[in-house]
């Protein structure tokens, strides 16, 4: 003989665990509006590390490297700008220099003489001036590039803190050997004799600055280069960060609806099942 299905069925009064549930119900739909409320308002989809703990930490961490990529990509550029500058002033110097040696091919010929030597002296005497004061004067914030001081500059290119990956240094020294070692102090041309020695050694000055412009033009180079890594690794980690970090506003605005839905439906359960207490004294009365 089979045994018989019973349903049991309580009515109470004490606790009324319906309505509890439903009230519980409620709170979790606030709580999730609230939550997608925020996230929609600000774009954040952790908003408080409880949502997402480990998100938070990886998230922070990829936000201070955006920051430091950033600020190293600041210094590259600061770092192209001053090397354009001395760049800009040994262009200058070329061209002096060019004219320099066109006057000294003048006063080394026989169809001059000492009086004309004398005159082109005096052009040639004020170029050498405006060589020494370019060289003495360029400068970028204060730090002088070619003057002949010698001094190394480090360029911080990276987000760490070893020499070998995150700094390039910039060796004042190979831009521009100084106006003394080059001896154009004592060159003139009052004589053809003096003309003539002073076309060798503007030969080599012409040099020099050539090979100081081509070390510039190179560093420049490996500085935009460093500049574009930078960058590129920035993009990329600011993407990363953002599929943890940023909000999906189609699924905050869905989540939202349904929350808000449910919340509904559960005020609604709430409101019957606060008059189930009743149900038990109409039956007992």
């Amino acid at each position: 003989m089979a045994t018989p299905l019973y349903r049991e069925c309580f009515l109470r009064i004490g606790s009324n665990v319906p309505a509890l549930i439903a009230q519980r119900r409620i709170s979790e739909t606030r709580e999730v509006q609230a939550r997608e409320t925020g996230r929609l308002a600000s774009g954040d989809k952790i908003l408080r590390a409880a949502y997402d703990p480990s998100g938070l930490a990886i998230s922070e961490t990829m936000r201070s490297r955006s920051r430091s990529l950033q600020q190293a990509t600041r210094n590259t550029n600061d770092g192209v700008s001053m090397l354009q500058v001395a760049e800009g002033s040994l262009s200058v110097v070329h061209d002096l220099g060019k004219r320099l040696k066109e006057l000294a091919l003048q006063a080394a010929t026989d169809t001059y003489n000492d009086h004309d030597r004398s005159s082109i002296q005096k052009e040639f005497q004020a170029l050498l001036s405006e060589v020494k004061r370019v060289t003495s004067s360029s400068e970028f914030n204060g730090n002088k590039l070619l003057n002949g001081s010698g001094r190394t500059y480090d360029l911080q290119v990276g987000i760490h803190g070893d020499a070998e990956t995150s700094r390039m240094s910039y060796d004042l020294k190979n831009a521009l050997a100084t106006i003394k070692d080059l001896s154009l102090n004592s060159i003139n041309v009052y004589s053809k004799g003096s003309a003539q020695n002073s076309i060798m050694k503007l030969d080599n000055f012409i040099e020099s600055v050539s090979s100081g412009r081509a070390y510039l033009g190179s560093f420049q180079n490996r500085l935009t280069s460093a500049s574009s890594n930078l960058e590129t690794m920035d993009l990329n980690t600011q993407a990363s960060r953002s599929k943890i970090r940023d909000a999906d506003y189609a699924q905050s605005s869905a989540e939202k609806v349904k929350s808000e839905i449910n919340g509904a439906a559960s005020i609604q359960m709430l409101q019957i099942t606060s008059k189930l207490p009743q149900n038990v004294l109409k039956l007992i009365g």
